[in-house]
């Protein structure tokens, strides 16, 4: 059972500015597609696509993107708390 991804509002609005960064790098469809991959893996398993920060912290690594979340186990959700362009 995939998990459900939760993007709240204020890390859309991070989204559409680090998407933006990265389209004046040239690395709009690079971001692109790496933000697609983490979103598969983090649905189908965040513990193992990730690695552990303080307390219940994750990050989540595919060039150029980087994603911060937290597992919500009981409603079997990853709550994506932070996103940036690391090109």
């Amino acid at each position: 059972m995939n998990f459900r991804l939760v993007w709240p509002r204020r890390v859309e609005e991070e989204l559409g500015s680090e998407y933006l960064r990265a389209r004046d790098h040239g690395l709009a469809d690079d971001f692109t597609a790496a933000l697609h991959r983490l979103e598969v893996s983090l649905a189908a398993d965040p513990i193992e696509s990730s690695e552990s920060r303080d307390g219940p912290d994750r990050i989540a690594l595919d060039w150029p993107v980087v994603i911060w979340f937290r597992v919500d186990e009981p409603l079997h959700a990853v709550v994506i708390t932070g996103i940036h362009f690391a090109g």
